[in-house]
């Protein structure tokens, strides 16, 4: 309620106390011709309009209190989460690091010490590809994904919206929960890798994509989200799309 629609509420409240108290006061004294009952009912209507006030600014302390509770509690759900993104994103950054280091000459062997290096750091992690020209040419660990090899990213309808975003912008984005090709659902952090490092980046000089892999029940756990709370939790912004993405958790 805004200050102007409070003012016109407590009026409006003063002046119902005062007509019923000019009401009861006529009636009394028409009836009673007695100056004692209508100062006591005149008295009587002011205290229970103190004592509603009273109990009205109480409540609104409660509920104030209240909501200060709840801001503060999904302010370290916030932060949990986000500090949980990224720490998986920027353990996930050493390969790309690695990849533009080797000046993009690099083999398998090289590539899965590294990624094997990610993954014992951080067990939400389940695994990593490499796409060269947007094509998958890379997945670690091999057997478990390998049905993923080959798959083209500007032809996977679902997947290519959030890619494409990701490049234009330049930077890092975290899609899903998404079904994967393999099995299962998971987030996938896209980390775009580009030939140069010209403020201006393109589609035309991009060498390719690395996306991670983050299981989204060990992503659940470790932000806390399946913790005992007293508060129903939902999360919406699927695929990085903030308010305009869909809830992916909670109701």
């Amino acid at each position: 309620m805004s200050f102007g629609q409070q003012v016109i509420t407590d009026i409006s409240f003063w002046l119902v106390i005062l007509l019923l108290a000019l009401l009861l006061n006529y009636l009394a004294f028409k009836t009673l011709r007695s100056r004692t009952i209508t100062l006591l009912i005149t008295t009587a209507c002011i205290a229970i309009g103190v004592s509603t006030i009273i109990e009205k600014l109480d409540f609104n302390n409660f509920i104030d209190q209240q909501q200060l509770s709840v801001l503060e509690k999904i302010s370290n759900i916030r932060s949990r989460l986000e500090g949980e993104i990224q720490t998986d994103l920027e353990i996930s950054k050493a390969l790309v690091i690695y990849i533009k280091s080797k000046n993009f000459i690099f083999t398998k062997e090289e590539l899965n010490k590294i990624s094997q290096s990610i993954l014992d750091n951080d067990a939400r992690i389940r695994h990593i590809a490499v796409a060269e020209n947007l094509v998958i040419n890379y997945v670690y660990p091999y057997e478990q994904n390998k049905q993923a090899i080959g798959l083209d990213y500007k032809k996977n309808t679902l997947q290519w919206p959030t890619i494409e975003r990701a490049i234009i912008n330049n930077k890092t984005l975290l899609a899903g929960p998404v079904n994967l090709v393999q099995g299962g659902v998971a987030f996938i952090g896209r980390l775009p890798i580009y030939r140069t490092n010209d403020a201006i980046q393109n589609i035309d000089n991009l060498w390719g994509l690395v996306s991670v892999i983050i299981d989204k029940e060990e992503f659940f756990k470790a932000a806390g989200l399946y913790d005992k709370n007293d508060l129903s939790i939902a999360i919406r912004g699927a695929d990085a799309l903030g308010e305009d993405g869909a809830v992916f958790f909670g109701d």
